[in-house]
């Protein structure tokens, strides 16, 4: 599925298709708990960046809170020789978004992403945490999408909860992710720095576009055989605004 879009502009060609069906919400669903709420912190970094290390090591400490969801963006516009191994171009499409819509003046690495609303260097962990505050101060936090693993077909069951007022249309993606790729999988002057990446993305997976009312997505993510887990995003398709997000395990994930 191709979806043409502001937060979607150069991603299609880089993006699966998600295998996904929508059911009604069943009384087992209704469990599964609401009012729960996230913040997404989208770090875009590089392999060749000097300040990367500290972003992610950030990136790891506070996603050690439940209600942080952390992922690591590789972008490849600084990769020279044999580096690049990891990076992604819909990474650096995503970026290239966020710089228009928060109007960064340019593209950067360590840049973070705070529900999409918010970007601030990574590695400065005094402005971060007070990023994070001045969220959780205004309120209106992204859902939690609540996934349910081990579905009969093998697949997963993810709740998306009542949006209310919005757009009326928001995107739905699949990021597979790394938890802590192997230091042998960089390349180039990486090898030279500790690094400690986390949630790096593999992959990107389109899911289409809901209509922000309460229902079950039933998707199956394909493995691309480096992920050993996954993150659903929901963005208002005009803002860009994260409005809910979830992490589940792939139920045999690629070691």
């Amino acid at each position: 599925m191709v979806i043409s879009g502001l937060m979607l502009l150069p991603l299609a060609a880089q993006a699966q298709e998600a295998d996904y069906d929508f059911d009604s919400v069943s009384e087992d669903a209704q469990a599964w708990g609401e009012g729960q709420r996230v913040i997404l912190l989208q770090l875009y970094n590089s392999e060749s960046c000097p300040f990367c290390p500290a972003a992610e090591r950030n990136l790891k400490d506070l996603a050690a809170d439940s209600s942080i969801i952390g992922v690591s963006c590789m972008v490849d516009y600084f990769d020279s020789g044999k580096s690049g191994i990891l990076s992604r171009p819909f990474c650096q499409a995503q970026q290239d978004v966020y710089v228009h819509m928060l109007r960064t003046g340019s593209n950067y690495t360590p840049m973070l992403v705070m529900n999409g609303t918010l970007q601030m260097p990574g590695q400065d962990l005094q402005k971060v945490s007070k990023g994070i505050k001045s969220l959780r101060g205004r309120g209106g936090l992204p859902a939690n999408i609540q996934i349910s693993t081990g579905h009969e077909t093998g697949g997963y069951d993810a709740l998306l909860p009542d949006i209310g007022e919005g757009s009326g249309k928001y995107v739905l993606r699949i990021t597979m992710v790394k938890h802590a790729p192997d230091s042998s999988l960089f390349g180039g002057a990486v090898k030279q720095r500790e690094r400690n990446p986390y949630n790096i993305a593999t992959s990107l997976i389109e899911g289409g576009i809901w209509d922000g009312k309460k229902r079950v997505w039933s998707m199956q993510p394909k493995p691309d055989g480096i992920a050993d887990g996954f993150i659903v995003t929901v963005q208002d398709q005009t803002s860009g605004v994260v409005v809910a997000a979830g992490q589940a395990e792939l139920v045999s994930p690629v070691r």
